[in-house]
């Protein structure tokens, strides 16, 4: 895809997501737009029992980056707890094992360390 065709569909995924008030949705749009920007290397969560987990992650070389979307505008004080958690989650296991929906919807399962 030459870079007018892809500045094209960038600007046109970010100005899809301002518009989303649905979360799933919100969260999809987020997902397809890292995927846009080549993160190949991305993996939802299962919805299945999602509450209180993040969204999904992105691995970048050696760096595994957890992500969660919100539509909330006091997302800060409503996350507190919930990035909290997930730091005593880090700092207590040698590694965590996720369920994840990757790209194309194939579930898999992968451990990190």
């Amino acid at each position: 895809m030459d870079a007018k065709t892809y500045q094209a569909l960038l600007i046109h995924s970010v100005q899809q997501i301002e518009n989303i008030t649905d979360p799933i949705a919100f969260e999809d749009s987020v997902f397809n737009l890292l995927k846009i920007i080549r993160l190949n290397k991305i993996f939802q969560f299962d919805r299945d029992n999602q509450a209180g987990k993040a969204d999904g992650f992105f691995i970048i070389e050696n760096l595994a980056v957890m992500y969660d979307c919100t539509l909330k505008s006091d997302y800060e004080a409503f996350k507190e707890e919930q990035i909290e958690n997930y730091i005593n989650q880090l700092n207590h296991k040698a590694h965590l094992t996720f369920n994840t929906k990757k790209w194309m919807d194939q579930r898999r399962q992968k451990k990190f360390r």
